[in-house]
């Protein structure tokens, strides 16, 4: 370890992100609607995951749009868990879970907020989805990890 900070408005923090000029992003679930994951996405714009949604926000805090975590016409409200950026596409890659089936598995969207596909892995489910990583190298092009908390494991998708 290299450094801890710890301020007292740290509640239970569950996430972090760092953007390009070193800010730090801390999640900590407390509010209304509790903040369950924060990511840096392009442009240091500030993807938010909430227990109904996933948000865009630019890097000044303002609000610029809700990405889309299921198909058209589908109101499903998704509880997005943890996300990523794919930095050739552009693509959103969330862990998200839908309360009314108690399923967790992934969704791609494009950064302009549609709804693309998402993924399941029949064999083997993902139970506690809390961390997603693109991968950037050619080894693994076209590869998200998940770790699964539940199952001790982390999972591969190939998501392009």
């Amino acid at each position: 370890m290299v450094e801890t900070m710890s301020f007292t408005e740290f509640m239970e923090p569950i996430d972090v992100c760092v953007d390009s000029r070193g800010s730090f992003g801390v999640t900590t679930p407390t509010g209304p609607s509790p903040i369950t994951c924060v990511c840096v996405g392009l442009n240091d714009d500030i993807l938010v995951g909430t227990c109904t949604a996933l948000m865009l926000y630019d890097g000044g805090g303002r609000y610029l749009r809700k990405i889309s975590l299921s198909p058209p016409g589908q109101n499903n409200r998704l509880m997005t868990l943890a996300c990523a950026i794919c930095p050739q596409t552009g693509n959103i890659v969330s862990a998200v879970v839908d309360p009314r089936k108690n399923r967790s598995y992934l969704t791609v969207s494009q950064y302009k907020g549609n709804f693309l596909f998402s993924l399941d892995s029949h064999g083997s489910r993902l139970k506690r989805p809390c961390g997603v990583c693109i991968a950037t190298t050619s080894k693994w092009n076209g590869m998200c990890f998940v770790v699964d908390s539940a199952t001790h494991s982390v999972k591969a998708f190939q998501y392009k």
